[in-house]
């Protein structure tokens, strides 16, 4: 490992941050479906795999930039109460907003407006996403994750067993994972109760991510990055073969290679630029499912290839990011949702 204290990590994880916010869109927008297969086709699975991951490895490494080393539990308390709170208003406002496609969702299901109602709050809850709002699963994720190092935080559990912690619960989730996949067709009652309640364990996988955003950024111990292409190969090579737990582990070591990719190869980038990207980044995210739905709304009958959408989708988003930046000063609700 090398030190890189005086590299300026902020403008490499903002550009990492807007290139995922684009990995999104197109985990969404789906457009290279049937157009590639066999290497060319796991190779995009895995890269696309490793955005969401990005993201919360990215929030943890932001949070840590606020934590003074040694560590004060009561300080760290404080900021990740304050980074709760604001995470939980996000989800609690972008719920809101994409409240009209809910309810469009389940009407055109046809869904009985009691099982809707329940299904609404279960899926708030459990699940991070209703119909279109698929996106809101990481603010979920994010939630509950800081909801447990709070825990942690007001007992003094120590950083080590944090993140021993941490990689123990992404195996256990993994592992049962694999384990509800095997034996689903059995019709187990207590397999319909989990899989009707969180659908994956996705939300469980995001503790670990966070945790070692926290941890590089604390220990701003990076690696070469000769050590991170041959470790971003090596996942990639190992990925393709979908071992059973072995590829989940490629997404965890690739995801903070490529991460660590990003942060040190962008040193140049101003902080000034960094934040109207990181800001842009956000304004994709939270509102491609929303430019989506409407190009679908209107464009459906010209059955378009999919690639439009994604393309449709990107620049609509792009274009309102700058419109964002420009009037964010002027508007002030504007930074109450991104």
């Amino acid at each position: 490992m090398g030190n890189a204290n005086q590299v300026n990590t902020t403008g490499g994880l903002d550009i990492g941050k807007f290139i995922m916010s684009i990995v999104v869109v197109a985990i969404h927008t789906q457009p290279l479906a049937g157009k590639i297969s066999g290497i060319s086709l796991a190779l995009y699975n895995f890269f696309i795999a490793l955005a969401v991951p990005f993201f919360f490895v990215a929030s943890g490494y932001l949070l840590s930039r606020k934590i003074t080393v040694p560590v004060d539990y009561r300080q760290c308390y404080t900021i990740l109460s304050d980074y709760l709170f604001r995470i939980t208003k996000l989800y609690v406002i972008w719920t809101i907003l994409y409240l009209p496609l809910t309810i469009y969702g389940f009407y055109q299901q046809h869904t009985d407006p009691l099982l809707a109602f329940a299904l609404f709050f279960r899926n708030i809850f459990l699940r991070g996403e209703n119909y279109y709002s698929w996106p809101l699963w990481y603010l979920m994720a994010l939630i509950y994750t800081l909801m447990v190092l709070l825990i942690f935080l007001k007992k003094q559990i120590s950083p080590q067993f944090i993140l021993v912690y941490a990689f123990g619960s992404y195996f256990v989730a993994c592992s049962w994972d694999i384990i509800v996949k095997a034996v689903e067709a059995e019709g187990y009652m207590w397999l319909k109760i989990w899989h009707n309640s969180f659908g994956s364990v996705r939300v469980f996988t995001a503790l670990t991510f966070v945790v070692l955003g926290l941890y590089l950024g604390l220990s701003r111990r990076y690696w070469s990055k000769t050590n991170i292409l041959i470790t971003s190969i090596g996942a990639v090579a190992l990925g393709f073969f979908e071992i059973p737990l072995l590829s989940e582990l490629c997404i965890l070591v690739g995801a903070y290679a490529v991460f660590q990719l990003f942060v040190l190869s962008f040193p140049w980038l101003s902080q000034a630029y960094g934040k109207k990207i990181r800001k842009a980044s956000t304004v994709i995210y939270f509102t491609h499912m929303l430019v989506f739905f409407t190009y679908q709304s209107v464009f459906y009958s010209f059955q378009l290839p999919q690639w439009v959408g994604f393309l449709f989708t990107v620049l609509v988003t792009i274009s309102l990011a700058f419109w964002v930046l420009r009037y964010e000063q002027r508007v002030s609700w504007l930074n109450k949702i991104f």
